[in-house]
Order: C-alpha cells, then structure tokens, then sequence
C-alpha cells in the first residue's frame, strides 16, 4: 500500500503519518526538502519523485507512507518559483498504473489565516492548488480531510484496503 499525505505546512501531514505508520506497521518517508528556491530545485526535486516512481513499479517498495510527494513538488514549484511542473502529472499518471494501491491524502487547513500565521506568510494560494490537483488527480482513492478528521481517515484506509484486497 502506498499512502500519500500532502497539504501545506502546519496542517498536522506529519502527525498523521505517524498515526498511520502506528495503525498498519508501514514505514513514512518524510519529505524534508526545502521547496523554495530556483529551478535547480525542480529537476533535483522531479528527479528525487522519479527515483522512488521507479522503486514503486520494479516491485522494490511495496509498503510505504510519504509526508509530501508529487502535489507538493507542483505546488512549490507553481507557487514559489513561478514554474509548472507538468512532470507531476505524469507522476500521478504513473501512480494509476503501478500495480500498488495507492491512496491520495490531502490535508486541508482547518484554519488557513492560522496556518498561513504559524508559517509566516499567507498560504492560501498553496492551499487554492493543492485542491485543484488533488481534484484533478485520477488516482481512484482520494481522501480529502482536516486535523480534526484523523481518526475517520485511520477507518477510511482499512476500508479502502479491505474493499481492494477482496477483488485481487
């Protein structure tokens, strides 16, 4: 099972992938790169994706949670450098086909002028594209939430896993 946790910062990602590591025994990849900065940062970050990408489809990582992956790289890189990283979508393409259950978090702000205040700078453009790729994302189990929801979201995986390992 591959679990996605992304959002902007101070949302709680972090806290729930401890709680999902702690619920199904699968190891958390956090992702603490630094996502301000110049165009060098897309093609180490895109390269960074890939190499797990590749991991993922040659059956090497079975298992695994990441604290931020691919919706985070398109984010910043629309966000903070002014560039659109179509890669992303190729990630999310690649994600669909893997032959992994793969299931989406995004976690949304229960308070954007809090969060944004705790980060130092308003974060509702972030948060704004975060939605929309999650929206636009074609991967089949999506879970949309907030701090408040994590519990729910701990019963929503079992339920996706149990309904997935039924039809295979």
């Amino acid at each position: 099972m591959i679990i996605l946790v992304d959002g902007i910062d101070r949302v709680g990602k972090t806290t729930l992938c401890r709680m999902l590591t702690d619920e199904f025994g699968i190891p958390s990849n956090k992702d603490d790169t630094r996502y301000l900065g110049t165009h060098r940062d897309v093609v180490v970050n895109t390269e960074k994706i890939n190499t797990f990408m590749n991991l993922i489809e040659n059956g090497c990582i079975t298992d695994i949670i990441f604290d931020r992956f691919h919706l985070t790289e398109y984010v910043y890189s629309a966000v903070e450098r002014g560039f659109i990283n179509k890669n992303m979508f190729d990630i999310d393409k690649r994600l669909c086909n893997c032959g992994e259950l793969v299931i989406l978090i995004y976690v949304r702000p229960t308070d954007i002028v809090k969060s944004s205040v705790e980060h130092g700078k308003d974060l509702s453009e972030h948060d704004a594209l975060f939605a929309t790729f999650f929206n636009l994302s074609k991967l089949k189990y999506k879970i949309k939430t907030s701090y408040n929801y994590f519990d729910d979201v701990i019963k929503e995986v079992k339920r996706i896993r149990s309904k997935y390992n039924e039809t295979k």
